[in-house]
């Protein structure tokens, strides 16, 4: 797990990415999110991944079947994505920020690249 204070800083209006190191092999990071917000429903098309709550709780919903499961994450709970490509939503309905870190497996460069540029 990468130290959040080495990790590049990316403000959104939701909170927060925290984008670590990135390669062909792995991606990781951490998601801020504030109080009471979500990010849009996502899927990542390849590549698996790994969520670790650090701080306080959030919620996550899981498009692994058609009606959606719900994780409530506490801290140090984990939570794996599979299969590749299932949509998901992070979010915290709760009255403190969240700090979810990421780990994807595979090569999703492009996608932090997007998050750089959508965010400038």
């Amino acid at each position: 797990m990468q130290d959040i204070g080495t990790c590049e800083v990316v403000e959104i209006p939701q909170g927060k990415f925290y984008l670590g190191e990135s390669n062909e092999i792995f991606s990781q990071g951490y998601l801020e999110l504030k109080p009471f917000s979500s990010l849009l429903i996502h899927n990542r098309p390849k590549g698996f991944e790994n969520l670790t709550q650090v701080k306080n709780s959030c919620v996550m919903i899981v498009f692994d079947k058609p009606e959606g499961s719900t994780h409530k994450l506490n801290e140090k709970d984990k939570l794996r994505i599979v299969p590749e490509g299932t949509w998901h939503i992070h979010s915290n309905p709760f009255d403190k920020p969240s700090i979810t870190y990421w780990y994807f497996e595979g090569d999703i460069r492009y996608i932090v690249d997007d998050i750089r540029k959508n965010t400038k």
